[in-house]
C-alpha cells in the first residue's frame, strides 16, 4: 500500500472516531447538565458525588490522538526517506548531533536538512502543527493550565482561548481546532512522503 494512501486511511479513521467522540460529548454534556448536585464533605477521602462527568476529557484526548498519529507517521516517513535516499543516519542519530528544540523539530530537520526534502509549500501546516504540539504538551504536562505570563502565547493560536478564573488560567479548545489540525497533519505528512 502506498504511504499516502495509508496516511489518508488513518486520517479518515481519526475523523470518523472524532465524529463519534463529538456525539458522545453532546450526550455527556446533557447528562452533566441534568445531574443531581450533591453536597459533599470537603474533608472526605473519597468523592461523594452522584455523577462523575467526563466531557472535559474528550477534546484533550482528540488533541493527543492527533499529535500521536503525526509522530507515528513521521517516524515511518523518516525511515522511508532514509531507505529511499540511502542515508546513513537515522533521525535519532541525526538528533544527537543537531540538538533540535523538540521532537517535531527533530523530524522536520531530518527531512529537510538531512534528507533534502523541500517542505516550504507546507510551512503554514508546519506552523499550525507546532501550535498543536504546544497545546498537546500543555495538556499532557500541565493538565491544560496556563501560567498568566503565557496567556498571550496560547490566546493567539487559532481555535484556542484561555479562560481565566483568577488565579487559574486554562485552555479552551474549540471543535474547529481539532478538524483544522487533522487537515494540516494530513497535508504535511503527504508532502513529506511524496517529495
Amino acid at each position: 500500500m502506498k504511504l499516502t494512501k495509508a496516511i489518508d486511511r488513518d486520517c479518515k479513521c481519526l475523523r470518523n472516531y472524532f465524529c463519534k467522540k463529538f456525539d458522545l460529548m453532546k450526550v455527556a454534556l446533557d447528562e452533566e447538565r441534568t445531574a443531581l448536585v450533591v453536597v459533599e464533605d470537603a474533608d472526605a477521602d473519597e468523592s461523594q458525588a452522584a455523577y462523575h462527568g467526563f466531557s472535559h476529557l474528550i477534546i484533550p484526548d482528540m488533541v493527543i490522538n492527533t499529535y500521536s498519529l503525526l509522530e507515528w507517521w513521521l517516524r515511518k516517513i523518516c525511515e522511508f526517506q532514509r531507505g529511499k535516499k540511502k542515508l546513513d543516519k537515522t533521525y535519532k542519530k541525526y538528533q544527537a548531533v543537531n540538538k533540535p528544540e523538540n521532537d517535531f523539530d527533530r523530524y522536520h530537520k531530518y527531512l529537510t536538512e538531512y534528507a533534502g526534502i523541500d517542505l516550504t509549500s507546507v510551512e503554514d501546516s508546519r506552523d499550525r502543527i507546532d501550535s498543536l504540539r504546544k497545546v498537546r504538551n500543555r495538556l499532557i504536562h500541565h493538565g491544560g493550565d496556563i501560567p498568566s505570563n503565557e496567556e498571550d502565547e496560547y490566546s493567539c493560536i487559532n481555535g484556542i482561548t484561555v479562560m481565566s478564573l483568577s488565579p487559574i488560567h486554562y485552555l479552551v479548545i474549540e471543535d474547529d481546532f481539532i478538524w483544522d489540525m487533522v487537515e494540516h497533519v494530513q497535508k504535511y505528512l503527504h508532502k513529506a512522503v511524496v517529495s
